[in-house]
């Protein structure tokens, strides 16, 4: 669905496609895993990275754009995969793969906002317009014709806004962000090699597929056509829909911890922060009516609803995977509770017991973290979308210790989760608080903000 009547504060300086530096790269064509086929049907990516960054658009386009350029180009020499497309067998016959062939590039597109005053809003913590923040977000392309994408926005003498999109097919969280580290790393050094530390490993040959996974979720997904328009991939309606960032700080998560050790026999160890944060948002968005698409009242307490959380398994497969594994190796964790009991005194405690035992057994069974994968495509297809809540981001990707050569970011925003259904979950910036980001409809966000603050003051009593 087109979005409808996005607010027009930006303007295009320059748009390019931008390659590997000319000979650096031969052509190449790469199966998809099991685990990337996974994500073949998925929303795309959007991430935007706001730093503070007082320059005119005289200097922005004299010395940033070239700079950028060069070292965007020097990036993709490493990690090609992100300038490939996608093949698909015109007959559906096989799975597709991942071709790249001499002279394949990233839509690189340089832009400035009109409106400076502007950037502080959209890099701050509280409610805003979820459709203020499309401008920002570059186009793009079907899988067929490009998984990668970037827009960097100035806003004259404030700051610059770096924004990403990819097909999650090409790679998972931890792939992206390996790449905006090389990429940062060639930007702030002015290196034109990069050392062993920044380099991905390629070989998606390697993950093994006991089960034959890659064949059963092919036929499930084979008679659903894959971007036979050609076109870009448009931009979600998010009419109504506000975003915010809410602060869980480190006093915030340890009495989350006490509170649900003191209430739940079955939780023998302190709960993980990533636990309780997700706990607690759980109760809270579906208190709010922000979650499950209905009141919480007689008619739906005994109505299962589901949180979802991906765990990176490199080194949990049965033959580990470097960490710098450039793919997707993520595996879903899938917690069940009713929710009425989620809703009652008692919810933070049970969603957080529900949670830590969904991890566990996904990753600490016996049959190894695929225990369950041949399950996965039906549980996707028939549970209803609205009643699960699921998780963008990571606390270990810490995207604000990323440097251009500006200082580090100011903000993050993870817009997909404005259609993703998903929250997002990461390290606040300097410091161990965490940070959550909310897509909800704004309707519903002063109440979603009240029972947030108040359920945390009333830790405290």
């Amino acid at each position: 669905m087109a979005q409808s009547s996005p607010p027009t504060y930006t303007a295009v300086l320059e748009q390019s496609s931008v390659a590997p530096p000319p000979g650096k790269v031969a052509a190449f064509s790469l199966p998809l895993s099991f685990l990337d086929l996974n994500w073949l049907l998925g929303s795309p990516v959007h991430r935007l990275i706001f730093t503070q960054h007082p320059v005119s658009r005289t200097q922005f386009e004299n010395s940033i754009i070239p700079h950028l350029k060069t070292s965007f180009s020097i990036a993709l020499q490493y990690y090609p995969l992100l300038a490939a497309k996608l093949a698909v067998p015109f007959d559906y016959s096989t799975p597709p793969e991942i071709v790249y062939g001499d002279g394949d590039g990233v839509s690189l597109v340089f832009a400035v906002s009109d409106d400076n005053g502007r950037f502080d809003c959209l890099s701050s913590n509280h409610a805003r317009n979820s459709n203020e923040f499309y401008p920002l977000i570059p186009t793009l392309p079907s899988v067929r014709r490009g998984m990668f994408a970037v827009q960097v926005t100035l806003f004259p003498d404030a700051g610059i806004c770096v924004g990403i999109a990819n097909h999650h097919v090409v790679g998972d969280g931890s792939s992206i962000f390996g790449f905006m580290k090389a990429w940062t790393a060639l930007s702030l050094l002015g290196h034109k090699s990069l050392s062993d530390e920044y380099l991905p490993f390629l070989d998606r040959s390697v993950i093994e597929d006991p089960k034959g996974l890659k064949t059963l979720m092919w036929n499930h997904m084979k008679n659903i056509p894959i971007d036979e328009d050609g076109h870009g991939v448009p931009f979600p309606d998010v009419t109504g829909k506000a975003r915010a960032t809410f602060i869980l700080t480190r006093d915030d998560i340890q009495k989350l911890k006490t509170h649900v050790i003191s209430r739940r026999s079955k939780v023998v160890r302190q709960p993980s922060t990533f636990v309780v944060t997700c706990a607690y948002m759980w109760t809270c968005l579906l208190k709010s009516q922000c979650f499950a698409a209905a009141s919480v009242n007689d008619d739906v307490d005994d109505d299962t609803v589901y949180f979802l959380c991906a765990a990176d398994c490199r080194a949990r497969l049965d033959t580990p995977l470097p960490a710098n594994y450039f793919g997707n190796c993520l595996v879903p964790c899938i917690a069940r509770a009713k929710a009425g009991q989620l809703a009652a005194e008692d919810g933070l405690a049970a969603a957080a017991e529900a949670i830590g035992e969904a991890i566990q057994w996904q990753l600490q069974g016996e049959e190894g973290v695929l225990r369950g994968a041949e399950n996965w495509m039906s549980f996707f297809s028939t549970v209803s979308f609205e009643r699960i809540l699921s998780v963008a981001g990571s606390p270990r990707l810490d995207y604000y210790k990323l440097d251009f050569g500006w200082g580090k970011p100011k903000k993050i925003e993870t817009t997909s989760i404005d259609y993703s259904g998903a929250i997002y979950v990461g390290c606040a910036k300097d410091s161990l608080d965490i940070e959550v980001g909310v897509s909800v409809p704004g309707a519903k966000m002063h109440l979603l903000k009240t029972l947030f603050d108040q359920g945390l003051q009333a830790l405290s009593i």
